[in-house]
């Protein structure tokens, strides 16, 4: 009955009575708020790829740091086994190679660094300071050589010569001087 409903025409919506909207405008905020949701659906979703593609780069960067240490690691020991393989054939050959005493020295000490634990470089650094007369030294290098390597039996061997030279070498000028 038109005569019962009230002229809406001209009056602002705020005016309105909360039961008058009318149905288009019901209809615009339903889409409206449908628009939102599915537009909060697609963002959630994205987050979850968006989540998914970091911890698929976070992974990928993990292994990359790994095997840059185990690439680094093998840098190291082929550096390290590359100067005692200098020094050894510097001690086969020691005036037929391009390497002198000081370099093949100092890369032996270079390996004592790179890997202290290992006893070859220490073994070899002693052979090179006892053919110099540097028996101190020596005896330093392979004792650290005998407790890097315990099975280690040249090193044994080098120690014990230099301390039987030693010891001789006392016991003549304990003879020399009469005692």
């Amino acid at each position: 009955r038109p005569e019962l409903r009230p002229d809406l025409r001209g009056a602002s919506t705020r005016s309105r009575p909360a039961g008058m909207v009318p149905r288009a405008v019901k209809r615009v905020k339903r889409h409206k708020v449908i628009s939102v949701l599915a537009a909060l659906s697609l963002m959630l979703a994205l987050l979850f790829v968006i989540q998914a593609i970091y911890t698929s780069m976070e992974l990928e960067s993990s292994k990359l740091e790994q095997e840059t240490r185990v690439v680094e690691e093998r840098a190291r020991v082929d550096k390290y086994y590359q100067n005692v393989q200098i020094a050894m054939d510097f001690l086969a050959h020691p005036s037929g190679l391009g390497v002198n005493l000081n370099t093949t020295v100092a890369l032996l000490k270079e390996a004592v660094q790179l890997f202290p634990e290992r006893p070859e470089a220490h073994f070899y650094l002693g052979k090179i300071y006892s053919m110099q007369g540097n028996n101190r030294d020596a005896l330093l290098e392979f004792t650290e050589a005998i407790q890097y390597g315990p099975d280690f039996s040249e090193a044994y061997m080098e120690r014990a010569l230099i301390l039987m030279t030693s010891e001789e070498r006392r016991v003549g000028e304990v003879g020399r001087s009469g005692w």
